[in-house]
Parts: C-alpha cells; sequence; structure tokens
C-alpha cells in the first residue's frame, strides 16, 4: 500500500479444542490448570480420563474375583475423579470423555478422532529407569500424536 505501511486483512480466529489428559495426579492437574489458562471463549476443553482395566483369568477363578473387585474400584475412582472435576467442567463448559483400555494409545486415538489442536499431558517426573520399564503416557503421546502436544511437568501445579 501507499506510504510504506503494511496492510492486513481480518483474520478471523477460529476456536481451537483441548484434549487434556485426566488421571488426578499432580501433572495431569498442572496440565489442566495451564490448558484453563490458555483458554479463550469460543474455546473447546475436553476432559478424557483412560481406565487401565486388570484383565481377567479363566484360570483362576479366586484371581478372577480379586480382578473383577479392583476393575469396579477403578471404575468408582473414575466416576470420583469427573465429580472432583465438576467444576472445572460446568466453568468452561467443557466435554467429559471417560474411556477403558491404554491411556497412551486412547489418548492419540482420540486426539485424531476428534480433531483437537493442543493435547494437553501432565508429566510424573518419573526417572529414566521407570519410564523405560514401565512407559510414560507423555512420553507416548509426543512420539505418536500428530497434533501440538503442551508437556506441564506436575510441580507446575505447586
Amino acid at each position: 500500500p501507499a506510504g510504506g505501511g503494511s496492510h492486513h486483512p481480518l483474520v478471523a480466529v477460529m476456536p481451537r479444542k483441548f484434549l487434556v489428559a485426566v488421571d488426578g495426579s499432580a501433572g495431569s492437574e498442572a496440565a489442566l490448570a495451564a490448558a484453563c489458562e490458555l483458554l479463550k471463549a469460543d474455546d473447546e476443553l475436553i476432559l478424557l480420563h483412560a481406565t487401565q482395566l486388570v484383565p481377567t483369568s479363566i484360570f483362576d477363578p479366586l484371581s478372577d474375583q480379586i480382578t473383577l473387585i479392583t476393575n469396579y474400584e477403578l471404575r468408582q475412582k473414575a466416576d470420583a475423579l469427573k465429580a472432583q472435576h465438576a467444576d472445572v467442567i460446568a466453568a468452561h463448559n467443557a466435554t467429559w470423555l471417560d474411556f477403558e483400555g491404554d491411556p497412551r494409545h486412547i489418548l492419540v486415538e482420540k486426539a485424531a478422532e476428534l480433531d483437537v489442536d493442543y493435547v494437553c499431558v501432565g508429566t510424573h517426573g518419573k526417572g529414566v529407569v521407570k519410564r523405560a520399564l514401565l512407559g510414560s503416557v507423555s512420553d507416548y503421546v509426543v512420539h505418536h500424536c500428530a497434533t501440538r502436544v503442551l508437556l506441564v511437568p506436575a510441580a507446575a501445579a505447586e
């Protein structure tokens, strides 16, 4: 344009989708807090919880009973976690999603399926050995998710 100034057309800002992994840990609470800080009025907040159930065995009836009780308790914990986040859900008109299965795979799968802009995951601060042996949800998501991943350390919640 004349006068040397630049002329920028108005750009519509599209609402963003934030998918936050919630498991009740300090890291996931820090990730949720960070996502809430980044939210703008029209953005969408989705809280996702995945419960890794214990597989049952047809060969050991006593073990099977213990497994059923353990899985029942895990489901109860998931319900309590949703209730614990009721204020955040209401304040941001958020969606709560609850699945059974490996949290790593579910997060990556749902991020793609829901076409989210950001996946927010807390880090637990596991050491190198624990992470190698047990795996890390955040590590898996960073390496397998096709969208932006926001990692928030548990220390950020303090």
